[in-house]
C-alpha cells in the first residue's frame, strides 16, 4: 500500500475582504509520481459549520489508489453567503491546477467530491463550468468529474414555507426574498452538454436529505446525455464515507472505482 504525506494548513486563497486566508490540506502519494489525477474535496455541515478534515478516511484511501486530495476550507454561511462559498471552492479548484507541477498532477485530470454541503459544492462547482471564476482568472476551475456524496442538487421548487433555516442563511433570505439564488444555486438547473462525469452517491437510509434527490439530478444529468452513475448504498445513512459503518468503505471504493475509469 503506497504511504501518504499530508501537507497541511496550505493557503490557497486570500479574499481581500477577509484578514485571514483560507487554507487546504493536500493528501499525496509518497512515491514521486508525475501527472497524478487529483480530487477537491470539500467538507459538509450545513454551509454554517465545519471544516477540512472530516474527510480524512475517503482522502487517504484515493491517495492510496494514486490520487492527489486538495481538502479545502470555505467561507460558512455565519460569515458570507451565497455565491462566497461557491467561489471558494472554485478557488480550491484553481489552486490545484496552477500548482499541478509542484504536486505532480495533471491539470486536465482534476476532480470534485465532498459530503452533504460539500457534495453540494462538489456538484455545483462541477456542473458550472467555470461560472463561479472571477473575470480575472487565469485558469478556469471546470473539472473533468464530480462524485458527490449525500448532497442537495435542487433548491428551485422551495417555498417559503419549505426552506429551511439552513438555506435561508446559506442563501441570505427565503425563495420570496432571492428567488435568483435558489436557481443558480441549484446544480439541477446548471447541468448542460459541458457537465462532466457524475457519480451520484447517496444512501438509501439517509433521514437527513432522501435519495430520491440524488434519484432525480442523476435523471437530470441523464436526460442532458451526461455520463452519470446512480450509486445507492442499502443501509447507509446521511453519513456515508463520514462514519465509520459497515458501508463506509463500499462508499470510498465505490467513489475510488468511478473516478479510475473517468480520471
Amino acid at each position: 500500500m503506497t504511504d501518504v504525506t499530508v501537507d497541511r494548513d496550505v493557503v490557497f486563497h486570500r479574499p481581500p475582504e477577509r484578514e485571514s486566508p483560507l487554507e487546504l490540506d493536500v493528501y499525496r502519494p509518497d512515491d514521486g509520481g508525475t501527472d497524478r489525477p487529483a480530487v477537491v474535496v470539500y467538507h459538509g455541515g450545513g454551509w454554517i459549520e465545519g471544516e477540512k478534515g472530516q474527510l480524512e478516511a475517503l482522502e487517504r484511501g484515493l491517495a492510496e489508489r494514486g490520487y492527489v486530495c486538495f481538502d479545502a476550507n470555505y467561507r460558512l454561511s455565519g460569515e458570507a453567503t451565497f455565491p462566497t462559498p461557491v467561489e471558494d471552492g472554485a478557488a480550491a479548484v484553481r489552486f490545484a491546477k496552477e500548482h499541478a507541477d509542484e504536486y505532480g498532477i495533471d491539470p486536465d485530470r482534476v476532480a470534485t467530491t465532498g459530503h452533504s454541503a460539500g457534495g453540494h459544492l462538489a456538484a455545483l462547482v462541477a456542473a458550472a463550468d467555470g461560472d463561479f471564476d472571477p473575470e480575472d482568472a487565469t485558469v478556469s476551475s471546470k473539472v473533468a468529474a464530480s462524485a458527490p456524496i449525500s448532497g442537495a442538487y435542487d433548491m428551485r421548487d422551495r417555498t417559503p414555507e419549505a426552506a429551511n433555516d439552513l438555506e435561508r442563511q446559506f442563501l441570505g433570505g427565503g425563495p420570496d426574498e432571492v428567488p435568483e439564488r435558489y436557481e443558480r444555486v441549484s446544480p439541477a438547473a446548471h447541468v448542460d452538454s459541458a457537465t462532466p462525469p457524475t457519480l451520484v452517491l447517496h444512501g438509501d437510509d439517509d433521514d437527513l436529505l432522501p435519495a430520491d434527490g440524488a434519484r432525480e439530478y442523476a435523471q437530470a444529468l441523464a436526460e442532458a446525455g451526461r455520463p452519470v452513475e446512480l450509486g445507492i448504498l442499502p443501509g447507509g445513512g446521511h453519513g456515508i464515507v463520514v462514519e465509520p459503518e459497515d458501508w463506509q468503505d463500499r462508499g470510498i471504493e465505490t467513489v475510488a472505482d468511478f473516478l479510475d475509469r473517468r480520471l
